[in-house]
């Protein structure tokens, strides 16, 4: 994380997402190495390790339940760790073993807080692999395009209809927040919280295993409720009796603070610690400019060299330069770019579904500010129609467009005009080829396109 400080002196900014030409972990690394020479590691206003508040709701891990319970897992390792070791979440692997088997078959595939046409690049071919799948089965609180997919569409709960207690994550401080329940599902809709529809399938299914972590037959919200939130409140006891155990009577500020404001600052981010008081995750312990750990695995050797350098993006087929093809770059902003927001009727007026382009390009193709275009992926193949927004804030070269802002191409969705909105424009990731980089396996979303001038 990199923090905000009124220091003048050089940084350069970590960024918050990585997925873009295909290049990223060197990007990074660039980046890192930049802020080491210029001293700007844990000092403020450069980059930091953040303070954790130290929360810890009893959950399920490997092979362990949140009430002391233990069990055998599979042999097999997560499907995206073997082939890429150093992933945090890549489901392109399991897309592909749809297809392939290898390195084990994937037969069915449950989705669970995640819009997958708007979060993975090349969705043609995500739709071909999700017609394999012999089950699927979607959880949402929303007619996300993934719905048209699916064999059973499951109705889960919005974050304000459930109570959640966590830590605050991306910010300096280790804070922990209450999320009290303020509404209820409409009458007549069937939707639950997203584990208790887990556990329930479980629980048929496997009952023996739904045992393991302590849940039996929940008939009720009500029932789930009590059994569910159970473990936040055993978690926050916890955290307030050690609280208390540093300084006697902490704790009854920190339920102050809960009960009038909803947060609640535990630790405050102490500088100066990594790595000159504790070391980071690197072989040396230490910011390496050369890489060590490249020489672990095979699959590092193969994969990430161990000195950072300039390679061309992998990720999509270069555009000709004073062309009709272009850079697409997507990003998002605050207001309408989310798997909910993108629903909601403001964002209709405050949405923006159209293509930036630069005005020298616009004048050199002929186009004019909220002309409709065919954009034409070069990858791809794939076209889509969308408005042109004459701008300078796009470079010469480039395109921009909004993510999780348009382009929805459900099927099913409610036939009320006020929200046809959501179609208009093109989503990002029709384009993108899906190059995943090997070792780390983040998927590019940029990709290369053109823009051809509508008849008539």
């Amino acid at each position: 994380m990199l923090e905000i400080s009124p220091i003048s002196r050089g940084v350069i900014d970590d960024g918050w997402y990585t997925s873009k030409n295909g290049t990223d972990v060197q990007v990074y690394r660039l980046v890192s190495i930049a802020n080491a020479f210029n001293g700007n590691i844990d000092i403020p206003g450069g980059m930091i390790v953040t303070a954790a508040a130290g929360l810890k709701i009893p959950s399920v891990s490997q092979g362990k339940g949140p009430n002391g319970e233990t069990w055998r897992m599979a042999k097999e390792k997560r499907i995206d760790k073997i082939i890429y070791p150093e992933a945090e979440g890549t489901f392109k692997v399991a897309m592909e073993a749809v297809l392939t088997g290898k390195p084990y078959p994937i037969k069915a595939a449950f989705f669970v807080g995640t819009t997958m046409f708007q979060r993975e690049a090349n969705s043609e071919e995500l739709a071909e692999r999700l017609k394999k799948l012999e089950l699927s089965v979607v959880q949402d609180v929303l007619p996300q395009e993934i719905c048209d997919y699916a064999d059973y569409v499951l109705p889960s709960t919005y974050f304000m209809e459930r109570m959640e207690m966590s830590g605050v994550k991306w910010a300096r401080d280790g804070s922990i927040y209450l999320s009290d329940p303020q509404l209820s599902p409409p009458e007549g809709c069937e939707a639950r919280h997203d584990v208790w529809i887990l556990l329930e399938i479980l629980r048929r299914a496997f009952p023996e295993r739904a045992a393991r972590v302590g849940y039996k037959e929940c008939k009720t919200a009500e029932e789930f409720n009590a059994y569910f939130d159970a473990f936040t409140k055993r978690g926050y006891a916890q955290l307030l009796e050690e609280c208390d155990k540093v300084k006697p009577g902490w704790s009854r500020r920190i339920h102050e603070d809960i009960r009038t404001k909803g947060w609640s600052t535990i630790k405050i981010k102490e500088y100066g610690v990594y790595p000159y008081k504790k070391p980071f995750g690197t072989p040396s312990g230490k910011v390496e400019i050369y890489s060590f750990k490249s020489f672990e695995k095979p699959a590092y050797v193969r994969g990430i060299p161990p000195f950072t350098a300039h390679v061309p993006a992998p990720a999509f087929t270069p555009p000709k330069r004073n062309s009709n093809e272009f850079i697409l770059v997507s990003g998002k902003n605050c207001t309408s770019c989310s798997g909910l927001s993108m629903f909601a009727l403001p964002s209709k007026y405050l949405g923006d579904r159209t293509v930036w382009m630069n005005p020298e390009d616009a004048e050199r193709l002929g186009i004019s500010h909220g002309e409709t275009v065919e954009v034409e992926g070069i990858d791809t193949a794939y076209k889509g129609n969308a408005q042109i927004t004459v701008t300078k804030k796009v470079i010469s070269g480039s395109l921009f467009a909004f993510g999780f802002s348009g382009g929805n191409r459900i099927k099913h969705l409610a036939d009320h005009p006020d929200y046809q909105f959501i179609k208009e424009g093109i989503n990002s990731h029709w384009y993108a080829k899906g190059y995943a980089q090997p070792v780390f396996g983040t998927v590019a979303n940029n990709s290369a396109v053109r823009i051809n001038k509508l008849r008539g």
